[in-house]
């Protein structure tokens, strides 16, 4: 697969703690996304602390063997963004250089992959 389709999210707005289908957070858009793909994981817990202790678990793959590093991203793979040195963000990539998050001031979006932060690259299994 060489890019993904997520037309249907783009232009949604951001609500924390919400789950679609017309507002998102990062991690609700995520796990949408991957329901979309036929993925079904661990659901993330909505309030900041769970979702940094989810990061790591899952960046020092603890708690999460559902996800496998890659040092490539491939389409549909999850990012996880660092900002201050804290996994605080993440994303999924679409292919072609692209990912779609969900971002507090501009809603659920598509940015460059070069223009972000990345920590790393996850495939779900």
């Amino acid at each position: 697969m060489d890019e993904i389709n997520v037309s249907k999210y783009i232009g949604k707005g951001y609500k924390e703690n919400s789950n679609g289908p017309d507002f998102y957070d990062c991690y609700s858009l995520v796990l949408s996304i991957q329901k979309d793909l036929g993925k079904d994981f661990i659901d993330f817990r909505h309030d900041a602390k769970s979702r940094v202790e989810r990061a790591k678990a899952i960046e020092e793959g603890k708690k999460a063997p559902q996800f496998e590093k890659i040092e490539k991203p491939l389409a549909g793979c999850v990012l996880i963004l660092y900002y201050n040195n804290v996994p605080q963000h993440i994303g999924v990539y679409i292919g072609k250089g692209k990912v779609i998050h969900a971002t507090a001031d501009r809603g659920v979006v598509i940015d460059e992959l070069r223009t972000l932060d990345v920590e790393g690259f996850y495939k779900v299994k």
